[in-house]
């Protein structure tokens, strides 16, 4: 039974736009680790208009952190560039993330790439801003990758920083 859903899951995540799949592929692995073991789970959408997000965090105080890596359309301008940091806070308890003032910018206009363009490679996929950690004392660490920066032979980029925050209040968090 496992078997036959992880199949049927994957046939069905390979027909969800690029920007939705990462919540959906978070999702059905809870799925498939809920039938195939214990419990129930369901799953929903709780956030729209995300420009292909890379990461997400929990806050100590429940909020979500999401890192989106942008469009990946290098204007040449930084004041286009797409990517960012957002916190998520679901102010009306509706169970979404969708209504006005829920998703705060905290950092944006991050530069993001496009590797078919960028590289050549065939494969269109976004990069820049990435992954995202939160600890227990707030203090948050992204991955931002940079392929102005050059990459090693094995594909490897050298040009991947970790960018430290930390909130000093609510919702403005500053370079550590």
């Amino acid at each position: 039974m496992c078997l036959e859903m992880a199949r049927s899951l994957s046939a069905h995540l390979r027909s969800i736009p690029r920007r939705g799949r990462v919540f959906a592929l978070l999702g059905a692995v809870a799925l498939l680790v809920s039938a195939c073991g214990q419990g129930n789970v369901s799953i929903k959408r709780v956030a729209t208009g995300l420009e292909n997000p890379r990461g997400v965090g929990v806050m100590p105080d429940g909020r979500l952190v999401i890192v989106e890596a942008g469009n990946g359309i290098d204007t040449g301008d930084v004041t286009l560039e797409t990517g960012r940091v957002s916190v998520l806070e679901d102010l009306n308890a509706d169970g979404d993330y969708d209504d006005e003032g829920e998703i705060t910018p905290m950092l944006t206009q991050l530069p993001s790439y496009n590797t078919l363009t960028t590289f050549g490679t065939g494969h269109d996929e976004v990069g820049g801003t990435g992954d995202v950690v939160v600890l227990d004392d707030g203090s948050m660490y992204f991955t931002r990758d940079d392929p102005s920066e050059g990459y090693a032979a094995d594909g490897s980029s050298s040009g991947v920083n970790v960018v430290p925050r930390t909130p000093a209040d609510t919702h403005d968090f500053q370079a550590v």
